[in-house]
């Protein structure tokens, strides 16, 4: 299984977490950022370097970092000794999408600068479901969300960006959209959502374009690549 069917999977499993746990566990993202900083320390078998995540383990923590405006504890951090190399933001929506579109891209673009002002190079993963629910208080199902182009565009915009001009431009971005068609009208509650979900597979939804080199779009291997690589010839380790 390759490193893109395996990420797939962790995300799977990290969705089903959320429906039992609810969205305030952190339970949902032990897995995914466990999976996420072994794959960039895959990379490095001969390198002494440290990284930091949440884990299934007590032990594990994520790494308070120094930005220039505030301290941000960041969800993936690679650091050699006592410095941080690089940084990984990840964030999976799962409901709720269009009503905080604006202040999710917004608390992206000021936590990078927040981070890359103060000279730690910053990456960001978002993944986000082609189709999902609008919950109410109750777990009710308000209405369904379909992520369409104008959702996107501001995403490709970023993908335009110079990063070594705009500092609240992540290093490189990836952009995972994932599929699950639901039945709308027999699901109605999150219960009814949790158990159509567990019997059915996730997919990629590929059927977004116009992604330039800032973003990588559903492919989570050349990612890794590209941070891989932009971590080993910054630091010539």
């Amino acid at each position: 299984m390759g490193l893109n069917e395996k990420f797939l999977e962790q995300l799977i499993a990290s969705f089903q977490s959320y429906l039992i746990n609810g969205a305030r566990s952190n339970e949902k993202l032990k897995a995914i950022h466990s999976f996420i900083s072994d794959s960039i320390s895959n990379k490095f078998k001969n390198n002494k370097l440290t990284f930091y995540s949440l884990r299934n383990d007590k032990k594990s923590k994520e790494l308070k970092i120094s930005g220039r405006y505030m301290d941000k504890t960041v969800d993936i951090a690679v650091c050699q000794d006592d410095k941080v190399l690089a940084a990984v933001g990840f964030k999976f929506v799962m409901s709720n999408y269009k009503q905080n579109s604006n202040k999710y891209f917004e608390n992206m673009l000021g936590e990078t600068a927040n981070i890359r002002c103060n000279n730690i190079p910053y990456f960001q993963i978002l993944v986000i479901p082609k189709i999902l629910p609008y919950f109410d208080n109750n777990g009710e199902i308000k209405n369904w969300e379909e992520i369409n182009e104008h959702n996107m565009h501001k995403y490709v915009v970023l993908s335009e960006d110079d990063c070594l001009k705009y500092f609240h431009t992540p290093e490189l971005t990836l952009v995972y959209v994932v599929q699950l068609q639901p039945h709308k009208s027999t699901i109605t509650n999150r219960a009814k959502y949790k158990k159509y979900y567990n019997d059915k597979p996730l997919t990629i939804y590929n059927g977004f374009s116009g992604f330039q080199d800032g973003v990588v779009y559903n492919n989570f291997k050349e990612f890794i690549d590209k941070l891989y690589h932009f971590i080993k010839y910054k630091y010539t380790i």
